[in-house]
């Protein structure tokens, strides 16, 4: 219980520490890199005045407050080319980020429909080139620069409507008087118009600025694409763990959720499917880390995670992709709840991860800190999502929520490395354990090889002493003066055969007990001398059989390491195995070949051949195909098996009834 509370104390350490380091972060970036808490003058109804030294002081002026505008209107500039009180009044001066679509939070009005922003810019000093950058207008725009339109994204006429969503950057000469004129239009996008301020300033400060923002984003994308590759080779290798799998895919999932940025200065048209992309690869993020979670904590092991958590989950990601895609277009007037509904969601979803953390400490599981962590940063996260709206735009770099997502990887990726430090660490303890375990059981059983071998041999030996004795008193009573009637002579003869039978078996039995003590005994030897002496011992036989023996091989020696005199009845034995099936005028070859460091022998003779049934048989121990009546032991063909093996060697062999047999030896060579 006490190692318990104090696990939960240590979670509860982790938890505020981090979160602590996670607020004083935020606040950073909301103090240096807010366009909302920059000290830059602002417009005042429609107008803004720069003084003769404004950019000596300043070198950005986001411009966020005092817009003129005009909801439900699309404005010409000749509407603003009379002075004073001639101008149309506007509906309201507005703060940019206050009103998130054109509702204006009015909800008997529809969210979608135009507007159109003015404001005029009054410079005191001389003339100079500025440049104006916008962050993704929704859903597409017409501005308009003293008079002359200068950009235009999409189609803005509501009967020929089409959405354009990017990045721009408009430059002009600051005059006297700019007149600066946005037309805006939406009705497909859960937000409206002019959302995020546009920020103005000389046209390399701008240059400046688009360059660190697109750095930023590209060091996140990529940063993060490349971990994410590299944990899901490892999930690819043997064993396939599923948190590297689930890692990899979060790890995935925001660098294709950051691309975003880039994204949109490149203007590429598939302004709503980017967006549904945008928000599905956040969901899916959410998921992967709800799985990690779950598998940590053990909760995977619950029902309630397979038929309610876990399913939740998947159709949020599923969610995120059809409402906006297509439910929102054809009802404007659920975006609001629609919005409410994901901020509960993210809500239930921060419970669920402290309630799976707190119950891998209850475990006394290390990786549990590393939840308490990453909960820490995504509660913090979520906070700051429901309260700064309106109170926080980055100028250079992004969001919070983009920061704590790179935080909650980079916590996750250290927990995985932890991970994978203790799967190596146990990995190598298995092994360790496992050779010692295999050393002991290697000497157990070569002991009893060893026991085994000797039984046999002394076995061999003892049984042969009475069986030749038995076989010398029958041969005295057969060959002797010694009178015995039929019955007897009958019953001399069965004992003479089974005599005849132990003898045969006592012989295999010595010769198979010392085959193992020669194959240890190897030296480096030349095959192809080997096969000449065999050559010249056995051609005579062939003759008298009427038999035609002949062998086909290089002229260069083959070295080989083996054992001569073993290699050498191996030989024997496949002669006289074909000499015995192969009629007169019958042939055999022997053919020797090499193949990338293999010597190949192949004794093919044209005799009877094997039939299919009894093929897989014939290097079974004490297997025959010559009857009873023959004195074969059954051993040949298996001691040929067993030799070729014990050289580190494969034998194979092929037959055509009729047509012969071809067996085929493969040999190392040196």
């Amino acid at each position: 219980m006490k190692k318990k509370l104090n696990a939960i104390t240590t979670g509860l350490i982790v938890l505020i520490v981090s979160a602590a380091l996670c607020l004083v972060l935020i606040q950073q970036l909301y103090r240096v890199d807010n366009k909302y808490t920059q000290t830059t003058p602002q417009a005042k109804e429609g107008v803004l005045t720069l003084t003769a030294d404004a950019f000596s002081r300043d070198k950005l002026f986001c411009l966020v407050d005092g817009w003129a505008f005009y909801q439900g209107k699309q404005m010409n500039p000749e509407d603003f080319a009379a002075d004073g009180s001639e101008q149309p009044e506007p509906t309201e001066y507005i703060y940019i980020g206050d009103y998130p679509d054109f509702s204006m939070r009015n909800f008997q009005v529809s969210p979608y429909g135009t507007g159109a922003y003015y404001l005029k810019i009054i410079n005191e000093g001389e003339p100079v080139i500025l440049s104006m950058a916008f962050q993704e207008i929704f859903s597409s725009a017409a501005i308009w620069v003293n008079g002359e339109q200068v950009e235009a994204l999409g189609n803005i006429d509501p009967q020929q409507y089409e959405p354009y969503i990017k990045n721009t950057v408009v430059s002009f000469e600051a005059g006297a008087e700019t007149d600066i004129l946005i037309n805006t239009a939406n009705f497909s996008h859960y937000y409206s118009g002019i959302y995020y301020p546009p920020v103005l300033g000389e046209a390399n400060e701008v240059s400046h600025l688009i360059f660190v923002n697109q750095l930023f984003y590209a060091f996140l994308c990529i940063s993060s694409l490349v971990i994410a590759v590299f944990t899901l080779v490892v999930w690819m290798s043997p064993g396939r763990d599923r948190l590297f799998f689930y890692y990899g895919l979060m790890t995935l999932s925001f660098g294709l959720h950051v691309a975003y940025q880039p994204l949109r200065w490149m203007g590429i048209p598939l302004a709503e499917s980017l967006y549904a992309l945008e928000d599905c690869t956040s969901y899916i993020m959410l998921l992967c880390v709800i799985v990690i979670s779950s598998i940590i904590s053990q909760v995977d092991r619950k029902s309630i995670y397979r038929t309610f958590i876990l399913p939740l989950s998947a159709t949020m990601c599923m969610v995120s992709v059809v409402v906006p895609l297509l439910v929102l277009p054809g009802a404007p007037w659920l975006i609001n709840a629609y919005g409410g509904f994901l901020d509960f969601y993210q809500l239930l979803v921060f419970v669920y991860l402290m309630t799976a953390a707190v119950l891998a400490l209850k475990r006394r599981e290390t990786k549990a800190y590393f939840l308490m962590a990453a909960n820490a940063v995504f509660g913090i996260s979520l906070l700051v999502q429901i309260t700064s709206s309106n109170a926080f735009e980055p100028i250079y770099t992004g969001w919070q929520s983009e920061y704590c997502g790179f935080i909650l990887v980079l916590i996750f990726g250290g927990m995985m490395v932890f991970y994978y430090r203790q799967v190596l660490s146990e990995n190598r303890r298995l092994t360790k354990h496992l050779e010692e375990e295999v050393a002991v059981r290697t000497r157990e059983l070569t002991t009893l090889m060893n026991e085994r071998k000797k039984f046999l041999s002394d076995l061999a030996h003892d049984l042969k002493a009475p069986v030749t004795a038995i076989q010398g008193f029958i041969e005295l009573v057969k060959y002797g003066d010694v009178q015995v009637d039929e019955e007897v002579q009958r019953y001399l003869e069965v004992i003479n055969q089974k005599s005849n039978e132990v003898q045969t078996k006592v012989r295999s039995l010595q010769e198979f007990t010392s085959q193992d003590e020669a194959v240890m005994k190897k030296e480096r030897m030349d095959i192809g001398g080997l096969l000449d002496d065999f050559y010249e011992n056995n051609r005579p036989d062939a003759e008298a059989n009427g038999i035609s023996f002949s062998i086909i091989k290089p002229g260069k020696p083959i070295e080989i390491l083996g054992n001569p005199e073993l290699i050498y009845r191996v030989f024997e034995n496949l002669f006289y195995n074909a000499m015995s099936f192969t009629p007169m005028n019958g042939r055999i070859v022997v053919e020797v070949t090499l193949e990338e460091g293999w010597v190949v022998i192949r004794f093919s003779d044209n005799g009877a051949g094997i039939p299919p049934d009894i093929l897989p048989k014939i290097f079974d121990r004490f297997y025959t195909t010559r009857g009873e009546k023959n004195d074969s032991q059954g051993l040949g063909l298996f001691i040929v098996r067993y030799t070729i093996k014990a050289h580190g060697g494969t034998i194979e062999v092929v037959s055509e009834m009729g047509e012969g047999t071809t067996f085929t030896i493969r040999l190392k060579t040196l």
